[in-house]
Parts: C-alpha cells; structure tokens; sequence
C-alpha cells in the first residue's frame, strides 16, 4: 500500500514539462503535469491534492499514477516549495531563454508567426525565424498523417543538422492550454535545464486556467 511522505512538495522537471507540452492529444499524464503547474508554487503533497490532480476519488489509484510520473522523471518531490517566475511574460521569458541554447540564441514565438520573447538574435532576424516556425507547422500539419501513422514520428519538432547528426538549429512546438507556441532555437537544444520547466510553467501560468494554492 502506498503512502505519502509527508512534508514533500511537488514540481514538474524539465522533462515532465516537454512531456506536457509535445502534444495536444488528451492524456492523463499530460493533464496531471499542467495540474501541478497551474499553482504560483510547487503543491504539498496529500491525499486529497492527488486524487484532484489525477481526477479520482481513490487515494490509491492517484498515488498509484504519481508514482509512475515519478518513475518517468516527471515529478520530482521537494522539503520546500518552489515558486514559479514572477512578472510580466516579457520580462519573464528573456531570461529564461538563454539557458535553452548552447549558443544563448532562442526565442519563442506564437502561432501566428509573432515571437514574443527573444535572446540573443536581432529583431529582424527574430521577425523572420519567427515566421519561418509559423511556416514549419503547417507543413508538419500537411505530412501529419505520413509522420504519425506511416514513420510512428509523434515528436513535432523540426530542425537543421549537420553531418554529424548535430543540431544547428530547431523549432519545437509547445501545445499549451490549448494554443500553440514555437520554440526557436540556434545551436544544440539544453531542453535539459530548469528553465525550461520554467518557461512552460510561466506560458501555463498565463494562458491555463489558474488554480487556488491550497488546492
């Protein structure tokens, strides 16, 4: 029987916020994962908290799922909570940008091909990867079927490689609260670091629908 450490807050790692934002397909997991994030801070753990994350009325079955996000370095528990960035998104993004580059180039952009957040390219450069992404998209959206169905490809992300196999450069889309965004970034992709868990954190801070803290 499985029971709750007491004392222990929840966050989502980096991994568990790709994992929430690669796609748009209902999933548990993924609705778990923005649960957490919907908060200004890392939840505390408890009975009642779990069952709301994973949507049941049975202790065990909900300990049981956060367990195996757990298990999948999804989650990750903490003796203090974590906060969540603070400010206005542009502020907030530029400097968690940044990180996601080994070059320190990246921006972010919408759907309409607008970036809103950029580090390290200048504006007209930045005005033009982010209509680049808005074009990638509808192609990936017209070569879906062939991607997923016929090659099993269900990652979106699209990129220029050199000999090597090397990224040079990508766009990864971000599916957040049911909008898209475009992640643009120069170099070898550090999806890896804390901030991109706080990035996604902020995007759902922003467009999902907020939660009580004491939730």
């Amino acid at each position: 029987m499985l029971e709750i450490v007491a004392g222990q807050y929840l966050s989502v790692t980096p991994y568990g916020a790709h994992y929430a934002v690669s796609g748009n397909a209902p999933d548990p997991f993924r609705d778990l994962l923005f649960k957490l994030m919907a908060h200004t801070s890392s939840p505390l753990l408890t009975e009642q908290a779990a069952c709301l994350w994973c949507s049941t009325d049975d202790p065990q079955k909900a300990l049981d799922s956060l367990l195996r996000v757990q298990s999948m370095a999804m989650v990750q528990g903490t003796p203090t909570p974590c906060e969540a960035p603070a400010g206005p998104l542009e502020k907030v993004l530029p400097q968690l940008l940044p990180a996601l580059s080994d070059k320190g180039q990246a921006l972010l952009a919408d759907a309409q091909g607008f970036y809103l957040a950029v580090a390290g390219f200048r504006h007209e450069t930045a005005e033009e990867l982010a209509a680049l992404s808005a074009d990638v998209a509808t192609l990936h959206a017209r070569h879906a079927r062939l991607l997923g169905n016929n090659l099993g490809i269900g990652d979106a992300s699209w990129g220029v490689i050199d000999s090597g196999g090397a990224s040079q450069f990508g766009i990864w889309p971000l599916h957040v609260a049911g909008q898209r965004f475009a992640l643009v970034i120069a170099g070898r992709p550090r999806l890896h670091q804390p901030d991109f868990a706080r990035l996604v954190w902020a995007l759902q801070l922003r467009y999902g629908v907020a939660r009580p803290d004491d939730a």
